[in-house]
């Protein structure tokens, strides 16, 4: 699991994507993790999307390569 969750989202808060986060990785099953930094419902700073569409990339080459 890829999880990935804006600092200041106020539709769904930072809170929910952390207790998924913890109850993930307490049932054996640790997600991979990004909090954007200053980011709200979407990311519109060019760093964060560099930095998202990264983290994207990186995770499907790992687990989609033969």
């Amino acid at each position: 699991v890829l999880l990935v969750h804006a600092e200041e989202d106020r539709t769904t808060p930072p809170e929910h994507a952390l207790m998924l986060r913890d109850a993930l990785a307490k049932n054996g099953n640790p997600p991979e993790w990004m909090m954007v930094p200053h980011g709200g419902l979407g990311f519109y700073a060019i760093k964060n999307r560099i930095a998202f569409y990264k983290m994207v990339e990186d995770f499907l080459a790992r687990h989609l390569a033969p």
